[in-house]
This record gives C-alpha cells, structure tokens and sequence, in this order.
C-alpha cells in the first residue's frame, strides 16, 4: 500500500531509510542509532546483514553495542568507562 513515510511509526521509517540508502548502492552507510526504534530481533537481522555485505563500510553510532557483539566489527570506539556486558 502507498503511505506518506512521515505517517508510518517510527520503526518502519528507519526501516525505508535503510532501505532507500541500500538502493543507491551507496559503498559508505553511516548509521547514528539507526536501528533504535526497531526490536531487538530486527536491528540484528539488519546489523547482520550490512555486516555481511562486502560492498558497504558501515560505520554505527549506538549506546546499546553490547561487548559480545564488538566481535563483529572490525575497529570499535567507545566513549565513557563502560561498555555493557
């Protein structure tokens, strides 16, 4: 169905600007908390998925980046002392 983007909740416009990002076949994707409003199940098939792509340089802004996933990420910063568990 046909929606004005800016009428969806927020979760699904995160998802169309993935989406619309993606389509450009844009080599560079920068995120800031880009999966925020999202489930927890979703964000991670997403995350997952840029992951895997070979084309794309993700760089990820998050405040919910728990140190198992760190693994997953070739360079991780952090600000602060402490990183979640």
């Amino acid at each position: 169905p046909r929606q004005v983007v800016g009428e969806l909740p927020v979760s699904k416009q995160q998802m169309v600007e993935i989406a619309k990002a993606l389509s450009t076949n844009a080599k560079i994707l920068i995120m800031d908390e880009g999966t925020s409003a999202l489930d927890k199940e979703n964000a991670k098939i997403i995350e997952k998925s840029l992951l895997e792509e070979p084309d794309i340089t993700l760089i990820l802004v998050s405040h919910h980046l728990e140190k198992n996933e760190m693994k997953k990420y070739t360079k991780v910063y952090y600000l602060g002392e402490k990183v979640s568990a």
